[in-house]
């Protein structure tokens, strides 16, 4: 009975080490980012977004994953430099995917406003428009382009045009 316990334990432990380690589904995972994204459990979510863009590369989701991906490393870690990376990525092995022409724009987005590196916001938003002069955001990158650099309180389409406050930007009390 002595020789059989030791065998037995030892199965017993490789069983649980190894079946606990069992990799999640694409479908688990995609259930998973979705539960964590709902949940606001960010940091969460970008390890379990980066195990799915690993692990299923050729996946129909896997734009829409680094979309979202992207997008949190910019709004929630604050890692601007990933982001880009990432929307490069998307641009460059999916470039057939519905997320390009927004990943272009969100690279010079963030040079722009949030890296406050004018000379590539500017270098970017003029490849989208060389790409996409029809897109929906143009008009914003050509917005964007026009105001680069610009104070928000400077912008003409943020005064107030009322009474004689025209130096007041929208918003402020009067004194």
């Amino acid at each position: 009975m002595k020789r059989l316990v030791a065998p037995l334990a030892i199965l017993l432990m490789l069983g649980l080490m190894f079946g606990c380690g069992k990799k999640k589904t694409e479908s688990e995972l995609l259930s998973e980012i979705s539960q964590l994204v709902e949940k606001e459990e960010f940091s969460q979510a970008v390890k379990v977004l980066e195990e799915f863009v690993s692990r299923f590369p050729e996946s129909p989701k896997v734009a829409e994953m680094m979309n979202k991906l992207a997008t949190l490393y910019a709004s929630s870690e604050k890692n601007f430099t990933r982001a880009i990376d990432t929307y490069r990525d998307i641009i460059k092995k999916y470039p057939d995917s519905r997320y390009v022409a927004q990943a272009q724009f969100m690279i010079g987005y963030i040079y722009a406003n949030e890296l406050k590196d004018y000379d590539m916001a500017e270098v970017e938003y003029k490849k989208f428009l060389e790409k996409y002069p029809q897109h929906e955001l143009a008009s914003s990158v050509k917005w964007e382009l026009e105001h680069l650099g610009q104070d928000i309180n400077e912008i003409d389409l943020f005064m107030r045009s009322d009474d004689n406050s025209k130096d007041t930007p929208r918003g402020s009390a009067k004194k």
